[in-house]
């Protein structure tokens, strides 16, 4: 099986109105009232795509060139997915091969169409950059922003999604939807030289 480019879609207007995540999640939850997906009949195929397609999209604004979709780094994410579905909860792989992104969406209701549920996810991750300072490396920073820079770090050439369905870790146990996102060659690389030839400013 050889590796794929995906099409990257139009970026929704609304997300631009959201900055924070308690405000991303509310759109999840009132778009999955609108469009009535029930999670066990979820298109993840599609979902997977449209990730790789809106990583793709945001890393354009920066100049960063598109990501190629890889089946080796599927299955890698994809085992990773399913270890946090068993123990409800989202953590890093260690040790790890690749660059990696994590999260979590918990729902009890019906869930959003998978263009909304990828994008939001991605922007989730982008949104960490709001105020990123673009001409110094701040190591003690990277809890709070290294989702938006692994998505835009230049020299990133593969990535791999995952996702698994499980249940939250506490009570009531809601159903909950679990990604994996991994980056050949990973991003993050600790040094000042690495960020700042990597981490470019918006240019859209």
């Amino acid at each position: 099986m050889t590796s794929k480019s995906v099409a990257t879609p139009a970026l929704d207007p609304a997300f631009q109105q959201l900055t924070a995540f308690a405000s991303v999640h509310n759109f999840i939850l009132v778009k999955g009232q609108a469009d009535k997906q029930d999670l066990a009949g979820y298109n993840i195929p599609k979902l997977k795509e449209l990730i790789v397609a809106y990583h793709n999209l945001y890393r354009s604004k920066h100049g960063a060139p598109p990501l190629v979709a890889d089946p080796v780094m599927d299955v890698a994410a994809k085992r990773w997915a399913d270890e946090m579905a068993k123990s409800g909860w989202i953590s890093h792989e260690k040790p790890r091969k690749y660059g990696e992104n994590v999260a979590m969406f918990c729902q009890s209701g019906c869930w959003p169409l998978p263009q909304t549920l990828a994008q939001a996810m991605v922007h989730l991750f982008y949104i960490e950059g709001i105020g990123y300072d673009y001409s110094s490396f701040k190591p003690e920073l990277l809890k709070e922003n290294g989702h938006f820079t692994q998505i835009v770090w230049k020299s990133s050439r593969k990535i791999g999604v995952g996702i698994s369905i499980g249940k939250s870790s506490q009570p009531p146990y809601i159903p909950t939807m679990f990604h994996c996102v991994k980056f050949d060659p990973p991003g993050n690389v600790l040094a000042q030289q690495y960020y700042l030839s990597n981490v470019q400013r918006p240019t859209a």
